[in-house]
């Protein structure tokens, strides 16, 4: 029944009625709890990504971190001076009732990156998206990062590196939620 209130977009999901735990809020909390590397709940084969400026797939040393499911693919930062803008592309194509949308990014120990989530395609809509610095430390880990469609014509989000720090690595980058 659950499964088929995610697809056919059932009231109780609108409302937000549940008759137990809100399992939106339930999946962010556990794809929060989960190790990085840990695939995300909703795997998106489709996504659209602009890599360029210094970002790599490929691992020229064969020595950086990476996660072991092959779905879930690295990017890795290796100009010296730090690494511009790439973009993952979701598939979040409810995005138009303004509600928040969510995405996984999981970063290796060591690693620094400016993100934001903005539309797919924001030309004429005034924006309201806002940076965040994540940074990982001390180990591998995980961030959960926000946004909303700023306007009813946005459809698709985006999750953009706008800028790394030299030799940083991202794990990988997916949807948290399938809405």
């Amino acid at each position: 029944m659950l499964a088929l209130c995610f697809v056919t977009g059932c009231a109780m999901v609108a409302s937000g009625q549940w008759p137990g735990t809100d399992p939106i809020k339930y999946e962010m909390q556990t794809a929060m709890k989960a190790a990085p590397c840990t695939p995300s709940p909703v795997i998106n084969p489709d996504a659209n990504v602009n890599v360029g400026n210094g970002w790599t797939r490929l691992d020229p040393t064969a020595s950086m971190p990476t996660c072991p499911t092959k779905s879930l693919t690295a990017f890795h930062c290796t100009k010296p001076e730090g690494c511009g803008e790439m973009t993952w592309t979701g598939n979040h194509t409810a995005a138009a009732d303004g509600l928040d949308r969510s995405f996984i990014v999981d970063l290796a120990k060591g690693s620094e990156v400016t993100v934001m989530v903005r539309p797919a395609r924001f030309f004429g809509v005034n924006p309201d998206w806002k940076e965040q610095t994540l940074k990982a430390d001390t180990a591998d880990q995980r961030f959960i990062v926000t946004g909303k469609s700023v306007s009813k014509e946005v459809t698709q989000l985006s999750v953009v590196i706008v800028h790394a720090a030299p030799g940083s690595h991202i794990l990988q980058i997916n949807q948290l939620e399938p809405r």
